[in-house]
């Protein structure tokens, strides 16, 4: 399936929350989505389905997403977020992640939590289900809680990743 874009700006903020709550949940992910910032808020989000993943690129404003609770049919997705630029945090299960580029932030789609951004920001994400990634990743719920550093194979992924979008 081809990429699909949501690019949106101008927007009164209840009209821009609907709208980016809606992009998220057929991703498997239900927020409930704050501007932070000043003036009217602003997103450029690409999404792809592939193979049973979903590949999400997206450069925004200042915003909070609290993830309220997931699709029962996606409740196994893990979510790695890696941030490109700026700052990002990712609060979930007493976990709490500071991202920036070169750091990256494991995501449970079935637990409550949050991922905000202070400034403008550029992310990349990969919404996995739980049993292709946990056989291959030893220590999964430290890795959720400490988060993950760019060595190679991360970079690679990231690569990969932005020339699919």
């Amino acid at each position: 399936m081809a990429v699909q874009r949501l690019l949106l700006s101008g927007q009164p903020v209840p009209v821009f929350k609907q709208t980016v709550e809606t992009f998220y949940q057929a991703t498997g992910c239900k927020v409930d989505f704050t501007h932070l910032g000043r003036g009217l808020p602003w997103v450029d989000m690409r999404r792809r389905p592939l193979h049973g993943l979903w590949v999400v690129e997206a450069e925004s404003s200042p915003y909070c997403n609290k993830v309220l609770r997931t699709a029962e049919q996606d409740c196994d997705l893990l979510k790695l977020g890696v941030a490109i630029r700026g700052r990002l945090r990712s609060e979930q299960a007493g976990a709490d992640i500071r991202m920036c580029p070169g750091k990256s932030a494991l995501i449970a789609a079935d637990r409550v939590g949050s991922i905000s951004a202070q400034g403008l920001c550029r992310t990349l994400a990969l919404a996995i289900p739980r049993e292709r990634l946990a056989g291959r990743l030893d220590q999964l719920d430290k890795v959720m809680r400490e988060g993950l550093s760019h060595g190679p194979e991360m970079r690679l992924l990231e690569f990969y990743l932005l020339s699919l979008m």
